[in-house]
């Protein structure tokens, strides 16, 4: 093989390379900027409104809304799952403003624990706040921050203590 050969070869492997470099790092740009943001301020809804009808079944489970809606509407979420965080996130604030706030609809919610290790401590995190009336405020405590911050006891006095309960 000649040298100019050679040299052809290899600049074609650079430009390949930095294209190949180029490509990935804007990539990564893009998948950073358009990444939902887990930050807890960031995903904070400010809370169940205040002004929603709170109560439990018969069978245990929390809602909102007029007990006597013509529609019940039950979600079976795990508090580890990412995609229930995402529906918490975005489309339960609407089914909330449209749908439970005009007494159409009651909005049940069925804690289950399947996912992943964080998932039975995180059910039992917020059936414990359940006890204490303040279900809505640690289930939001810790759909804002999973993935954030690791489910342990420790992370769960605090959400418990920001909340108002008695971790005691």
């Amino acid at each position: 093989m000649t040298k100019k050969k050679k040299q052809d070869q290899t600049s074609k492997a650079l430009l390949i390379g930095i294209i190949s470099v180029v490509a990935m790092a804007v990539v990564a740009v893009l998948v950073l900027v358009n990444r939902p943001s887990t930050s807890p301020a960031a995903a904070t809804q400010e809370g169940v409104a205040p002004d929603l009808n709170r109560g439990v079944t018969e069978t245990g489970s929390p809602y909102l809304g007029d007990p006597n809606a013509p529609v019940t509407m039950l979600i079976y979420e795990d508090l580890g799952c990412h995609n229930c965080k995402a529906f918490f996130e975005t489309v339960e604030p609407q089914v909330l403003a449209d749908y439970v706030a005009s007494g159409r609809v009651r909005l049940e919610i069925y804690t289950v624990a399947f996912v992943n290790q964080a998932s039975l401590p995180g059910a039992e995190a917020v059936y414990c706040a359940l006890d204490q009336g303040k279900y809505w405020e640690m289930r939001e405590q810790l759909y804002v921050n999973q993935g954030v911050v690791a489910f342990s006891r420790a992370n769960f006095i605090k959400f418990a203590e920001k909340v108002g309960m008695d971790v005691k």
